[in-house]
């Protein structure tokens, strides 16, 4: 023989060719390998690649990716074996390749994606003895399903809640080569590619007693099938059953035997199932284990989470993993299918894949602030496992954020003691809240868009965000885990110009310029983060490390945060809580660095994922953005309301005897006209009667802005000079109330919940004329309390409109508050401020009265 290589099928028939019989064992081979002692072949990824899954083989204390040597073959072991590429391989080690340092890789399973692994119970003569069994006339087969299989160093994760007693068992795992069907004994080491080290985790009680007999579900719980390290090739063995094999937990030793006490040996057991069933490359047989096991111990003896299980099998390898509680987790996302790009879906991560739930049921909501509204999550996470219709693999779909559409997002700011430091500040003595819009929401590679012409200073802030779940109010610390549906990594982009210089210390613009809070690429559920202050946190640009600290630098921790914000206001399902940022932002960098055009930042948070936002796209306001079309607000149809020929009063109301239908109208002489009388598919709200594409929400949320110190009688009695610029803050929608609605106060600022009356409808614009000249007037329980005229208005409406859009989208249905003349109670001497009982009548010329009450929260 040549130095060349030969594989296990080749060698087994050149020694077949040689006159031994074919149920014989090859003895070692006589043949020159060129220091190579043997082949022993693994999965394994890059460490700064960690989702690329390659093939390689261990060359002393490196590996060698066969990938790089032959671009042509597949990057799996199923592949290699599937396509018949795995003799090729064997003449690799004679080119002498490049490797690479174990130290530089994750070793993984030495192979997934198998069809099927078979399973053979009471196969040892010292197992059978312990349990006092006599032992099989024949081979007793069951199976496990390939989803079970984890590699070296991986958890085996319990669901201690269900499963009490779980059992280690050391196997001879043999992996077939081709396919085999009806294979007699004496053939059956044709069919062998190699052998691997395996543990046939059992939970006794659901093989035992919960399953009517049947091993199925205490065998194939999810992690119960660790393989590994390697697969060594069957050439190199010599006779498999004449293995020393051991287990210990621990560093204490439980099993140790040897594979010459199999009952059944391997051509055998092949024979056995071959003449059932076909097995096909890649297939995987776990021969037995020896005896030692825990549940035959006295007393008996089970794994818990903190234990090690080490197993070793001579010639192979030794395969450690430890023991974890398993979490009922989910990673929930939004895709649109690459075939159906307008069509977005919600899902979870299943693998490699996504899981549609929409597939399961056709009437459950298409967005993720819909399944939170509608409390429907955890039906979701209930649904047992995946049909193969619903199951799309990520290559075929695109992700994108994993919520939009909530009503609010708020931000923590100086909440980090080495962000502090950089700052040279203290740290602050209450949580510092502000506020960014949904609006500027974008998902996983996606493009930050800057207006680098109105923005000089955009800058990074990688940051943990909260989402949610349910409903809160005055929630205390000590319940906050409760309103928390999950995490997810965010960005709050900032432009520092905006934030710092250009709003009169608001940090509105510069936070919600569009496409500045990049969020994803999923959302982890709460219970799989047991501790959310104990993550590692990163930033990257451009593949260089920014930003590396620990959650555990929070100043406030966010059950903390969260009673601070419901103490104030109301937080919704959906609602998203920026935590802070660490320290290393650009503009603390020396010299001070900000992002430009064709950067790409990295965000990446321990045990949530890694959020690549891609290359940021330079935007002009006369050019858009170059190398996109930048998103513009939907046209508004020229027959729609504002070109209307006769003036309109819109209004939403509800019919007193359906008082929880919502319904858009508009003031008649008679009464109030029922646009949605008009048909079927009409709007049933204002927002949706303005946006001019319906089926187009996802990037389309309502936004409320109010201009601060922008009547010239306001600032007077402030004190303060009128602002050379319109000051731009924000109330969330969620303050919104309607006419003869109440004011309800929490007796604790801007925006409380119902701290934003409108109405009583909409004047459209023709019929309100020169809004520059309309007469203002406020009363309390009947005291005029502020008069004044909109010509008193420092910035006038155009301008505002212009300073917005200069750095935000405006869509349709956001609304501006321009500004409020002098009078407020803060300024009167003594000051008078709401209480319970109160009546607040607020009156505009041509445009209406609007009373609301003022109730205790």
């Amino acid at each position: 023989m040549s130095a060349m290589r030969i594989g296990a099928r080749a060698l087994t028939t050149h020694l077949l060719s040689k006159g031994q019989t074919g149920n014989s064992i090859p003895s070692q081979r006589n043949i020159s390998t060129t220091n190579i002692n043997n082949m022993k072949f693994v999965q394994f990824t890059y460490k700064d690649d960690p989702k690329q899954i390659r093939a390689g083989y261990l060359d002393g204390e490196c590996v060698v990716d066969i990938n790089k040597i032959d671009s042509n073959v597949p990057h799996t072991m199923l592949g290699l074996l599937n396509y018949e590429h795995i003799n090729k391989v064997f003449g690799y080690p004679t080119l002498k390749p490049k490797s690479v340092p174990l130290s530089d890789v994750t070793l993984k399973a030495p192979i997934h994606g198998v069809d099927k692994i078979l399973c053979v119970a009471l196969n040892y003569a010292d197992h059978c003895k312990e349990q006092n069994l006599s032992e099989p006339k024949i081979p007793i087969i069951f199976s496990k399903f390939a989803s079970t299989i984890i590699g070296p160093n991986e958890a085996v994760k319990i669901r201690t809640h269900i499963s009490k007693k779980v059992d280690w068992e050391v196997e001879l795992a043999v992996i077939i080569g081709k396919t085999a069907s009806s294979v007699k004994a004496a053939d059956a080491y044709k069919y062998i590619f190699g052998y691997t080290v395996a543990q046939d985790i059992s939970g006794r009680d659901w093989q035992k007693e919960a399953n009517g007999g049947q091993f199925l579900l205490g065998k194939s719980q999810d992690t119960f099938c660790p393989i590994g390290p390697c697969i060594v090739s069957a050439d190199e063995i010599g006779d498999p059953h004449t293995l020393d094999i051991k287990c210990s937990v621990n560093n204490e030793k439980k099993q140790n035997s040897n594979t010459c006490q199999l009952i059944h040996k391997i051509p055998d057991v092949i024979e056995r199932i071959s003449s059932i069933m076909t097995l096909l490359p890649g297939d995987i047989i776990l021969t037995g284990t020896p005896g030692g096991v825990g549940m035959h111990r006295k007393p008996p003896q089970f794994l818990k989470p903190g234990d090690t299980i080490t197993s070793e099998i001579e010639k192979i390898g030794t395969l450690v993993v430890s023991v974890e509680e398993h979490n009922q987790s989910m990673k929930f996302v939004q895709f649109v299918p690459n075939d159906t790009p307008n069509s977005l879906r919600v899902g979870y991560m299943h693998g490699d894949a996504v899981v549609d739930v929409c597939s399961y049921d056709c009437k459950l909501p298409k967005t993720m602030i819909e399944i939170l509204k509608a409390d429907l999550a955890n039906t979701i996470a209930m649904v047992s496992s995946p049909n193969l219709k619903s199951v799309i693999p990520l290559s075929e779909v695109t992700l994108k954020a994993p919520i939009h559409g909530m009503d609010k997002i708020l931000c923590l700011a100086l909440n980090y003691a080495d962000h502090c430091r950089d700052h040279k500040l203290p740290e602050p003595k209450v949580p510092v809240v502000f506020h960014k819009f949904a609006s500027t929401i974008i998902g996983p590679n996606e493009a930050i868009k800057i207006r680098t012409d109105v923005t000089k200073k955009p800058d990074w802030e990688v940051e943990l965000a909260v989402i949610i779940g349910k409903t809160a109010s005055s929630v205390k610390a000590a319940d906050a885990y409760k309103y928390i549906f999950g995490y997810t990594v965010a960005q709050d982009i900032s432009g520092r110009d905006w934030q710092k210089e250009a709003n009169g210390g608001q940090f509105l613009l510069g936070k919600s310029q569009d496409t500045f809070c990049p969020i994803g690429p999923w959302i982890v559920t709460a219970d799989e983060i047991s501790d959310p202050h104990n993550l590692n946190i990163k930033c990257f640009l451009n593949n260089e490390l920014k930003q590396n600290s620990n959650t555990s630098n929070l100043i406030y921790k966010i059950p903390a945060i969260i009673e601070r914000i419901s103490t104030v206001i109301t937080l919704l399902p959906g609602d998203l809580i920026l935590t802070g940022t660490p320290g290393g932002v650009g503009v603390y960098q020396d010299p001070p660095e900000f992002l430009k055009p064709g950067d790409v930042l990295t965000s990446e948070i321990e045990k949530i994922g890694t959020l690549v936002s891609d290359k940021i796209l330079q935007c002009t306001l006369s050019t858009g953005c170059i190398g996109l079309d930048q998103e513009r607000s939907p046209e508004v149809p020229t027959s729609n309301v504002y070109e209307a020929k006769r003036a309109m009063k819109f209004v939403q109301f509800a019919r007193n005897e359906t008082p929880n239908e919502v319904r858009v109208g508009y003031l008649h002489q008679f009464g109030v006209v029922d646009l949605c009388c008009h048909g079927c598919d009409m709007p049933r709200t204002m927002i949706e009667i303005l946006k001019a594409d319906i089926a187009d929400k996802i990037r389309q949320s309502r936004q409320g802005f109010g201009v601060a110190h922008n009547y010239s009688d306001h600032c007077q009695d402030l004190g303060v000079d009128e602002p050379s610029v319109p000051w731009i803050f924000s109330k969330f929608p969620s303050t919104i109330i309607g006419p003869n609605q109440a004011v309800r106060i929490r007796t604790v600022c801007e925006s409380q919940d119902t701290f934003c009356p409108l109405g009583p409808y909409i004047m459209t614009s023709d019929e309100a004329g020169n809004v520059e000249n309309l007469a203002m007037l406020c009363s309390v329980n009947g005291e005029v309390k502020q008069k004044g005229n909109t010509s008193q208005m420092i910035h006038k409406i155009p301008a505002i409109v212009e300073r917005i859009t200069t750095v935000m989208t405006l869509y349709p249905g956001d609304v501006i508050l321009t500004g409020t003349p002098a009078g407020i109670g803060g300024m009167r001497d003594p000051p008078e401020f709401l209480k319970p009982g109160d009546v607040i009548r607020s009156e505009i010329q041509n445009i209406g009265v609007l009373t609301t009450s003022v109730e205790e929260f």
